[in-house]
């Protein structure tokens, strides 16, 4: 009996040119798909070889796919053909070769990613298939060393380092000449820094978060980035410091950088004039550490300093009297001004009796308002060409686990009843694909999905992971330039709790709504919910928020 050519199952979308033949068994590259193809994702599938042949009749090429897999031996003329290729992806191949540039015809790669193949060196000779402005992903491989010294004119976006297995960075194993704007070493088990390594770097942005630097190295790592022409941001976050003590950050004396971070990591207390050398330092991140006290000491000498962000720290005291805020007396501190006090008072009440009248109309009133602002000025939206047939899922929401019974009871129902054309939904932790990395798996749906709805709730904005998977939401916007994020509050949250990246989403007029308790309430949320569900806007940066 025949066996079935998995191919047939593979989406083919002839008005974009896309194909996608996403886990359907595939052992070999289909040879049957348009001709004109210029996305084809093959990813999650059993592919062990690549041949001469596998894309001869792919020549419009421009984004390929092949993540997932298991390739293990690829022809040298494999990508001569692709002339038009962009994007590479590669990723989760654990026995991938090392890739030459004598396998591409393109010299304009915009993008390869290489992340979780065990690669253990990739020569700069591949560089030349690449263009001036690239992204090189090399993400969870064993690499020790690096010797890039003739990058061929690119000047990379994004090098992702992070996870490997560099011990150091001296000038034996780390030597990179190429311009980055933004070098990822983090979870690498560094145990020595070179200052001349450092300061050698072409590099825009350094993160070396996660990693256990012994203070002699940590030391060096400023002294490098001191003496760097270039590096203008530096984090070191959850890098396990517990004191920044003056001699240690003397080290970065008169340096200019536009932002330090040294959020995550186990800080109680600063010591007065630590940061008095930090003249050039302009923003400077202390968020979840164990901060208790903050003086204007702390900060003394720091001519440059406009930014300090403190959150989620244990902070009681602050002012320069370093007097508790709990025993602020208003009247001692700013004088007896009665007429002023009562301006305020009553002020104050006619100000909530308003806010009482308006939230019990609320929805009346937004709804008539809703209705005249279209009917008489109406508006005009830069719309998005991408349409919600092209994408894998209608919506993916994103919720916390306490509000999974919720979702699924109230919002899913919600969802078949008034919005039944969209079907395709990824709820949850439940939709995530199997075999990938948990974040891997978010991004992936992120990225397949035409909406994404987050519900959000008090013990949802503490939760650590549900803030990252907002992170990487809004990076996947910043990157698509889409805007596709729905913002869903479950109940009201002050804003003096809303995390900053919240914040900064609700300050760009960006979509979001409020669940009603009452009925009249949530027939306007359908109605509201399924505009915005309709098309996705571009971003716009000339529209002030």
């Amino acid at each position: 009996m025949p066996t079935e050519d998995p191919s047939k199952h593979c989406i083919i979308i002839l008005e974009s040119r896309q194909v996608y033949c996403r886990r359907i068994g595939l052992s070999s590259v289909p040879s049957h798909l348009p001709g004109n193809t210029e996305l084809l994702d093959l990813s999650f599938n059993r592919i062990t070889t690549l041949h001469n042949t596998s894309f001869f009749i792919y020549k419009q090429l421009k984004v390929l796919d092949i993540a997932y897999n298991d390739i293990g031996f690829i022809e040298s003329g494999t990508f001569l053909g692709l002339s038009h290729l962009r994007v590479l992806d590669l990723s989760k191949n654990p026995r991938l070769p090392v890739l030459q540039r004598g396998m591409f015809a393109s010299n304009d790669l915009t993008s390869i990613q290489l992340n979780h193949t065990n690669l253990a060196r990739v020569s700069d000779d591949l560089f030349r298939a690449m263009a001036t402005t690239s992204r090189l992903g090399l993400t969870s491989n064993v690499m020790t060393n690096v010797n890039w010294t003739d990058c061929h004119d690119v000047a990379f976006l994004f090098v992702i380092l992070s996870n490997n297995k560099f011990s150091e960075l001296s000038e034996k194993s780390f030597v990179m000449q190429c311009s980055v704007d933004y070098l990822d070493l983090s979870l690498n088990p560094i145990r020595l820094v070179s200052p001349t390594t450092i300061s050698s770097l072409n590099v825009r942005s350094l993160q070396m978060d996660a990693i256990a630097l012994p203070e002699k190295e940590l030391y060096h790592l400023f002294k490098g980035v001191r003496s760097s022409s270039t590096i203008t941001s530096l984090y070191i976050r959850d890098i396990g410091v517990t004191s920044l003590r003056p001699g240690l950050m003397g080290a970065l004396q008169g340096k200019y950088l536009r932002n330090l971070d040294v959020a995550m990591n186990q800080l109680t207390q600063l010591i007065p004039r630590a940061f008095e050398h930090l003249t050039g330092v302009s923003e400077l991140n202390f968020n979840h550490n164990y901060l208790t006290a903050i003086d204007p000491s702390h900060f003394s000498g720091m001519s440059s300093l406009r930014v300090l962000s403190l959150q989620r720290n244990n902070i009681s005291v602050i002012n320069t009297n370093r007097k508790l805020l709990i025993n602020f007396n208003p009247v001692r501190e700013c004088g007896p001004q009665f007429v002023l006090y009562l301006s305020v008072v009553v002020s104050a009440f006619c100000t909530t009796l308003a806010v009482i009248l308006i939230y019990y109309h609320r929805w009346k009133i937004g709804y008539v308002l809703f209705l005249c602002k279209i009917h008489f000025i109406g508006y005009r939206e830069i719309v998005a060409r991408q349409q919600r047939a092209e994408s894998q899922y209608d919506m993916y929401i994103i919720t916390h686990e306490e509000d999974e019974e919720w979702t699924d009871e109230i919002f899913r129902r919600g969802l078949e009843e008034n919005l039944p054309e969209y079907d395709r939904l990824a709820i949850g932790d439940e939709a995530l694909v199997l075999g990938m990395y948990y974040l891997d798996s978010v991004s992936h749906l992120v990225e397949r999905s035409f909406k994404v709805v987050f519900l959000i709730s008090a013990h949802s904005l503490r939760n650590h992971m549900f803030l990252l998977k907002f992170r990487l939401a809004l990076d996947h916007v910043n990157e698509v330039q889409i805007e596709k994020i729905v913002l869903v509050f479950l109940e009201e949250i002050p804003d003096a709790e809303l995390p900053f990246l919240v914040r900064l989403f609700l300050s760009d007029n960006r979509a979001y709504l409020m669940w009603p308790r009452d009925p009249e309430g949530q027939d306007y949320f359908w109605e509201k919910l399924a505009k915005y569900m309709t098309v996705n806007r571009n971003c716009n940066p000339l529209v002030p928020p």
